[in-house]
């Protein structure tokens, strides 16, 4: 078995399996460290905006239309109409936002964190012996806090509620497993009979 970073599996074996003089070979691989996914929201500025100017087109905006009735044409024609009249005044922005640090993640362990990172930055400029002694034995003290803390959290919070949808949550929470949202379905239409259910 070859590995172009050794350091990167903790455990590697291989054993008699079968009687077969082919031995079965195993590797137990570091897991990276987990981060909770961040998420993007789509927004409108509403600071930068005319809003006289967009109320004036707003009012010029033709909606005859809508005295006929075609529920359906209408209400997509009405839609399209004002969302052309606010993309054009107040366009749709991206802003991408970070993750939030979990709720076992105290403000003791971010200071005791951002101690670590600064002695890091440190031994890495100073090449200093002593320094990274040094970090090597926060590093390890930060590794230990975490996990108490995490294994305090989850043991308080499994042990509080033992329902299935609770534990069930807390697992999600415990393995940053987000439900993807399931869509609605406001309405169908039958192209042939037009009609509405």
């Amino acid at each position: 078995m070859y590995a172009n970073i050794r350091s990167n599996y903790q455990k590697y074996n291989h054993i008699p399996f079968a009687g077969s003089d082919h031995h079965m070979t195993f590797a137990t691989r570091k897991v990276n460290k987990m981060r909770p996914p961040g998420r993007t929201i789509k927004y409108r500025s509403y600071a930068t905006a005319d809003m006289k100017a967009l109320k004036d087109d707003l009012i010029k905006t033709d909606f005859d239309y809508l005295r006929n009735n075609q529920v359906q044409s209408n209400t997509t024609e009405f839609t399209t109409r004002i969302l052309n009249v606010l993309n054009f005044h107040m366009p749709l922005k991206q802003r991408n936002i970070k993750p939030s640090n979990p709720s076992w993640f105290t403000a003791d362990l971010v200071k005791t964190c951002n101690e670590r990172d600064k002695l890091k930055l440190t031994a890495s400029r100073t090449k200093s012996l002593q320094v990274w002694l040094k970090y090597k034995r926060l590093r390890s003290k930060v590794t230990s806090k975490i996990r108490f803390a995490k294994k305090l959290y989850f043991n308080f919070k499994f042990s509080k509620d033992c329902k299935s949808q609770s534990i069930w949550k807390n697992v999600n929470n415990l393995t940053n497993y987000k439900v993807k949202p399931s869509l609605s379905v406001s309405s169908i239409t039958d192209p042939q009979s037009g009609v509405i259910t």
